[in-house]
């Protein structure tokens, strides 16, 4: 699933943009609106099955992924169920809580 389906694409001509336009030769570019992203609730996040993993050196998102959900291009779900958007916002030893099934987090989430 691609997490950028829903989204809209804008046309961005704004005039605040103008010199960056002039710069790059263009007259306007294309853009993604903002996604709602939407956390499940407490009780909601009691649905899940939930996979502790302790970070460690040489972990990454998209190795998780793989490893959880057999597809290393759902990292965004791990990285939007723990509130932390990039694996620098994870230290070694932080707990990365893993929800299960894959499914159901992202009917939860809106997709």
């Amino acid at each position: 699933m691609n997490r950028n389906l829903k989204r809209q694409t804008l046309n961005n001509n704004n005039l605040l943009y103008q010199q960056k336009f002039f710069d790059k030769g263009v007259t306007n570019f294309n853009q993604l609106e903002t996604s709602y992203i939407r956390y499940p609730s407490v009780n909601e996040i009691q649905n899940f099955n939930i996979i502790t993993h302790t970070w460690k050196q040489g972990d990454s998102l998209e190795k998780l992924a793989s490893i959880h959900y057999a597809d290393p291009n759902y990292w965004w779900v791990l990285a939007l169920f723990n509130q932390k958007p990039t694996e620098q916002h994870f230290s070694i030893g932080d707990n990365v809580y893993i929800p299960s099934p894959l499914y159901s987090v992202l009917s939860y989430m809106g997709y």
